[in-house]
This record gives C-alpha cells, sequence and structure tokens, in this order.
C-alpha cells in the first residue's frame, strides 16, 4: 500500500464562476495557495531501465515529490515515460524549467545521458 501526503492530491478548478460567467484560469488558479497546490509533470523519454526511484532521486533536488511512476506495459518492460508529482508548485514550476533547458540529466547503466 502507498502513503502519500494529503495534500499531493486536489480537486479541479470549476471552469466557471458560481455565478455563470466564465472566469479566466489566471483567476481561478490565483485564488488557490500556488505554494499548497501539488503539480503533476509529465517526463519523457526515460531510459529503458530507469526506475521511479531513479526518476525521483533526479526530482528531488527541485523540492519535495509525493510520488514517481515510471509507466509499464502489461509485461513489466517501461514505456519509457512516467510522472512526477510535487508537493509545491514552485518545485513543479522549477523542475520544468530546468528540463525544457536540458539541465536535467538521467544516466543509464551504458553511462549514456538522458536528458529530461
Amino acid at each position: 500500500k502507498v502513503h502519500l501526503p494529503a495534500n499531493c492530491f486536489t480537486q479541479p478548478a470549476a471552469s466557471t464562476h458560481p455565478g455563470g460567467a466564465n472566469q479566466n484560469p489566471e483567476d481561478l488558479s490565483s485564488k488557490q495557495s500556488d505554494r499548497t497546490t501539488p503539480r503533476t509533470l509529465l517526463i519523457a523519454y526515460l531510459p529503458r531501465l530507469a526506475s521511479s526511484e531513479n526518476v525521483k532521486s533526479v526530482f528531488e533536488h527541485f523540492g519535495v515529490v509525493c510520488s514517481a511512476t515510471v509507466m509499464r506495459d502489461g509485461n513489466g518492460q517501461s514505456k519509457c515515460f512516467g510522472f512526477i508529482v510535487f508537493a509545491e508548485h514552485e518545485a513543479a514550476k522549477s523542475a520544468l524549467k530546468a528540463c525544457a533547458r536540458g539541465r536535467v540529466v538521467l544516466e543509464d547503466d551504458a553511462f549514456k545521458a538522458w536528458h529530461l
């Protein structure tokens, strides 16, 4: 059984204002505390042999990681992508920026560098 901190999951924000008027998504996010709202990132181009623990250790440098998951097929073979759930928005934002700049690297068993 996996135990995750209670703050790792939130309800999605409503797309309309209670009065019926459409609301800008920026306005909705500003009403929530960005520092306590968790964020999930899709991580692509993982090495075939990467484990959830490997991925988690790379992303822990950005902040508290609630969970790291490498997606696998029915035979247990990695599909070479996964998800990272951060406890804080700022950590996810920082990790996303670092990935976009090619600064997040995971090495495989052959010491090949995989830029996530």
